[in-house]
């Protein structure tokens, strides 16, 4: 009877250390839930360990359509698109810094040949700083993996870029006579996987500067500031424009495996490791007047996370961040997405994209005859809140 017992003592002793090791095993493998789990989840606004709790101190109210509605903080209403499950990375991404050559860029942009362009090379904080010209006096400036080109021409047909007056809103969508709309993102589209190869043409955004568009931005610089449009310095605008001088300024928006890419007029975390993907430019009947491109990067390898942040527990983040932040004026969450943001290290030239969950909130504000946007943006490999 005594050694029987022994041998069952045993027994339920390895039975338990088996347990046990199992146990650890699940806690240190990555999170991974199906679409059905993180609905489920997500849609009463609760992290997991609150998600049993009730719902009623939040007042919030779940659709059945892929939203979420909710009331945070002090007032600050949400109301999102859930984000899908299957557009949520699980990997960091390691790159390095592309550095293009003028004969890349020449050719990219069809520019002409090298030997019609005059260029010098300069030090600025440490990175070397490529400049050319050529007989008409177009420039293009060459940084480490970014460069820009401009015309003369392109001053003055800019000056009215971002100035949003109501003939702007009415007109910005006008297809003018020298190329389609169409025709212009297949041009665009071209040239932009020529120098981002390892990316995805999410989407390309088109508006139309009209004559009357650039007319009616002088006269709002005038109201604004007086005849000289600028303050002290002379006015950048032509004395009058005509259909000869209409032009689309276009921007191009990434992804990488079906997820956005940042672009760098989107978030700004600092003046030193924040950068993103982007390009922008002008085109008018004559051709590019400017092009611009910022963040290109190659030689692409995966680090994959051991405990990504899954969206709910950001959503939780996102509400600890606002329970006692009061703010002036009406508040509302209004997107909610997965996202890569690129952080860079210049010391090393090599760059990370990160994939981090960014929530936006538009917020109305005395005096300001605008909606003000901030985002939170929230690292999915450690939950940590970079805005």
């Amino acid at each position: 009877m005594k050694a029987f017992l022994s041998k069952m003592i045993v027994v339920i002793l390895f039975i338990n250390i088996i347990c046990v090791l199992s146990s650890c095993a699940d806690a240190d493998a990555p999170v991974k839930m199906s679409e059905n789990e993180l609905d489920n989840t997500v849609s009463v606004g609760e992290s997991i360990q609150d998600k049993e709790a009730s719902s009623s101190d939040t007042g919030e109210i779940v659709k059945d359509d892929g939203k979420l509605q909710d009331i945070i903080g002090n007032g600050i209403e949400v109301e999102i698109e859930l984000p899908k499950v299957d557009l949520f990375s699980r990997s960091s991404v390691k790159a390095d810094f592309k550095e293009f050559s003028l004969e890349e860029i020449l050719r990219g942009l069809s520019l002409g040949k090298p030997m019609e362009w005059s260029q010098n090379t300069e030090s600025a904080e440490g990175d070397l700083i490529v400049r050319a010209e050529n007989e008409n006096g177009d420039q293009i400036t060459i940084n480490k993996n970014s460069f820009g080109f401009n015309t003369n021409r392109a001053n003055e047909l800019g000056a009215a870029y971002g100035i949003k007056t109501d003939v702007f809103e009415q007109q910005k969508n006008n297809e003018l006579p020298f190329l389609s709309r169409e025709k212009l993102k297949e041009q665009v589209s071209d040239i932009a996987m020529e120098f981002f190869p390892d990316l995805s043409v999410e989407q390309i955004s088109i508006e139309a500067y009209t004559a009357d568009v650039m007319e009616a931005a002088k006269e709002e610089m005038v109201r604004l500031f007086g005849e000289e449009g600028t303050g002290d310095s002379k006015s950048p605008f032509k004395e009058t424009y005509s259909e000869e001088d209409e032009y689309y300024y276009f921007e191009v928006f990434f992804s990488l495996e079906e997820i956005s890419v940042c672009s760098d007029n989107f978030v700004f975390l600092d003046d030193t490791n924040n950068i993103g993907a982007s390009i922008t430019g002008m085109i008018d009947k004559y051709g590019l007047e400017s092009f611009y491109l910022n963040g290109a990067f190659e030689n692409l390898s995966k680090e994959p996370i051991r405990k990504p942040l899954a969206f709910e527990e950001a959503y939780q983040e996102l509400k600890d961040k606002y329970e006692f932040v009061y703010l002036t004026g009406k508040a509302s969450i209004i997107k909610a997405e997965c996202s890569w943001i690129m952080l860079a290290d210049d010391s090393s030239n090599i760059l990370k994209l990160e994939p981090v969950w960014i929530f936006v909130m538009e917020q109305e504000r005395e005096g300001i005859h605008r909606k003000i946007k901030e985002e939170t943006i929230i690292q999915i490999k450690n939950g940590e809140i970079l805005l």
